[in-house]
């Protein structure tokens, strides 16, 4: 599944999209049971965004793709 993504990733398959989202949360509930896990589920969401941003910031400077 992440391997399909990486190869493609701005047109995933939906359903590795989807899979990889429950996965995320199963993940998500196992390590923070006292903790919401849509609470938690924003935390992680905003820390991959954070360095998905950060990489393509990288890849623009080193002159790459990403744009």
């Amino acid at each position: 599944m992440t391997s399909s993504i990486r190869r493609d990733p701005k047109n995933p398959d939906p359903r590795d999209v989807d899979l990889l989202k429950a996965i995320s949360d199963a993940i998500v509930v196992s390590f923070n049971p006292e903790k919401a896990s849509a609470e938690f589920a924003a935390e992680v969401t905003q820390m991959v965004r954070e360095k998905y941003n950060k990489r393509l910031e990288e890849e623009r400077a080193a002159g790459g793709a990403g744009d």
